[in-house]
C-alpha cells in the first residue's frame, strides 16, 4: 500500500531527490556506487548523480542560503529496520581552472 509520502510502506526502495520534477528513481537491490557532482555558483546548484557509474538523473535549483549535503533513510513518523551502510564516503573539492580572455 502506498502511503501518503508517494512511497510504499516497508518497500520503498527509491532514490529521492529533493527536486520538485523527481519524486522518486529506483534505486539498486543490492549494495551500489553512487557520485554526485555539484556546481555551485553564487545563483544555483547543479547536481548530477550517478549509480555505478550511470548517469541517473541531474538537478538545478537557486538557493538563498549555503548548500548541505544530506544522505541517509528519511521517514515521516515512521519506524524501519532498514540498516544503512556507508563506506569511502568523501567530500571533494575540484577547483575549476578559470580561463584569462
Amino acid at each position: 500500500m502506498f502511503n501518503r509520502y508517494g512511497g510504499r510502506d516497508g518497500k520503498a526502495n527509491l532514490f529521492r531527490l529533493n527536486h520538485r520534477n523527481i519524486h522518486g528513481l529506483s534505486a539498486p537491490e543490492k549494495p551500489f556506487g553512487l557520485i554526485v557532482r555539484f556546481e555551485i555558483t553564487k545563483d544555483f546548484v547543479l547536481a548530477t548523480y550517478y549509480i555505478d557509474g550511470e548517469q541517473i538523473a541531474t538537478s538545478k535549483e537557486k538557493y538563498n542560503n549555503k548548500p548541505y549535503i544530506k544522505i541517509g533513510i528519511f521517514r515521516i513518523m515512521a519506524k524501519s529496520s532498514v540498516t544503512q551502510t556507508y563506506r569511502n564516503v568523501r567530500l571533494v573539492r575540484i577547483e575549476r581552472k578559470r580561463t584569462v580572455e
